[in-house]
């Protein structure tokens, strides 16, 4: 990595702040491993080129799996049923959508592009979000699924 690119990326991570080159891959290490977000990046073509571990629980698949495929192809396989990345590459702007996943997982998926300094989208960054407990509990929760005595009160 060059200084410059350091110097860039230092500019945006915190002012008068210089990062070494390690600590730069020790950061964005932490960021892929750590993230209970699924966070998967692809290429302007929709080609996968990263996801960290937990884009790998949530969708049901490896690294091995896609690493290098088109989400087209993962979409048609049934992998899950849209792609926020195509809606992106489409619109040329940030998406957000509601998918669902191979194994019945609801996934609120946030699609961003990433350009360079022409505003091309270079790649997308794609970060997911299991939304599949949250819409349970809002399921479980509703009125008509309580049990009535929740709802009496003792005045006495």
């Amino acid at each position: 990595m060059t200084d410059a690119i350091l110097t860039r990326l230092s500019k945006h991570l915190g002012a008068g702040l210089n990062l070494s080159e390690d600590d730069f891959w020790r950061i964005f290490e932490g960021i892929m491993y750590h993230s209970r977000d699924g966070l998967f990046i692809t290429d302007h073509e929709g080609n996968i080129v990263m996801l960290n571990k937990a884009s790998e629980e949530m969708l049901g698949l490896t690294t091995a799996d896609v690493l290098g495929r088109n989400v087209r192809e993962l979409v048609r396989e049934g992998y899950y049923d849209s792609s926020v990345t195509l809606v992106v590459l489409e619109k040329k702007r940030p998406a957000t959508i509601l998918q669902t996943s191979c194994k019945g997982t609801k996934i609120l998926t946030t699609g961003i592009p990433i350009t360079d300094d022409e505003n091309n989208i270079k790649f997308v960054l794609v970060n997911d979000r299991d939304v599949s407990l949250i819409k349970m509990l809002k399921e479980n929760l509703e009125p008509e699924n309580l049990p009535p005595s929740l709802f009496r009160c003792n005045l006495d």
